[in-house]
């Protein structure tokens, strides 16, 4: 800037210098007191702005920090939830509810979730939704959940209404339980029930077994005696001694059969000994 513009410069802001001072009109008695209250007035409600907006961001940092954890609880649940409208419809759903699935879980939202059951069960699912979001009654229900083409999972279903996020509206919170083990828990202990049975019912006619063969075992010893004595007191040459041998051979018979069933029933009273089994089928080929 040249000496002549900077003059010409430092002119200009004296004349608009006084010219301010001219229009400023000197403050009436009393005033200047005022305006000083007013101006700690409008301090203290300054303060006290920047008082609640740190207190709004400490609160607002707590609820995203609870809502965070709670949305890692709500993926990190072992079981399935999901929120289905009136129609079956998944509006969201956890990450467990997702693997069940068998599908990543922004694919699964706006989807149909009765899609992934048989007909039957379908229709059943309807109803209980129905009844669900009708009523402030809890519906349980186990069914077949067929997330691809393999076999389909043994699920229990707990159906509970709940307030949507737009006002005036339902929606039904749905639990996904997998029961498989309990299934195969329970078909286990049932074929371990018929398989108890059956033993009982063995050992019953082990026990019938053994008494039919200590009562007729005692009617062959009575017969072979006889038979014996017929023999002991009949002339030689007689025809009635091959009968006699009959009787005999057929009574000896029939006690190793006797001995058969005791064995069966666990009354055997005969001497154990050790075979050697190779031998034994090398002799029977």
């Amino acid at each position: 800037m040249s000496p002549d513009e900077q003059g010409r410069h430092e002119g200009l802001r004296e004349r608009a210098e006084a010219i301010l001072r001219q229009r400023k009109a000197p403050l009436p008695p009393g005033e200047h007191q005022a305006l000083l209250k007013v101006l700690h007035e409008l301090d203290v409600h300054q303060v006290e702005l920047e008082v609640q907006n740190r207190e709004l961001r400490v609160s607002q940092e707590t609820l995203e920090s609870a809502l965070a954890r709670y949305a890692d609880l709500y993926d990190s649940l072992p079981v399935g939830y999901a929120t289905l409208d009136r129609n079956g419809i998944i509006l969201d759903l956890n990450l467990q509810a997702a693997s069940m699935l068998d599908a990543e879980r922004p694919r699964l939202r706006q989807r149909s979730f009765l899609r992934f059951f048989g007909e039957i069960e379908r229709e059943i699912l309807r109803q209980r939704l129905r009844t669900c979001l009708s009523s402030d009654q809890e519906e349980w229900v186990e069914l077949g959940l067929q997330p691809g083409e393999g076999a389909s999972i043994p699920v229990r279903l707990g159906l509970r209404k709940v307030a949507a996020e737009n006002e005036g509206s339902w929606v039904c919170r749905t639990v996904i339980v997998d029961v498989g083990e309990r299934v195969r828990a329970e078909k286990e202990r049932e074929a371990f029930e018929r398989m108890a049975m059956s033993a009982q019912r063995l050992e019953s006619l082990g026990v019938l077994a053994g008494g039919v063969a200590h009562d007729f075992n005692n009617i062959l010893t009575v017969i072979q005696s006889s038979a014996e004595l017929a023999l002991i007191y009949m002339r030689e040459g007689e025809d009635a001694q091959r009968e006699l041998g009959q009787i005999q051979d057929a009574s000896k018979h029939a006690q190793r059969i006797t001995r058969q069933l005791l064995a069966y029933a666990g009354h055997a009273s005969g001497r154990k000994r050790v075979m050697d089994v190779a031998s034994v089928a090398g002799a029977m080929a």
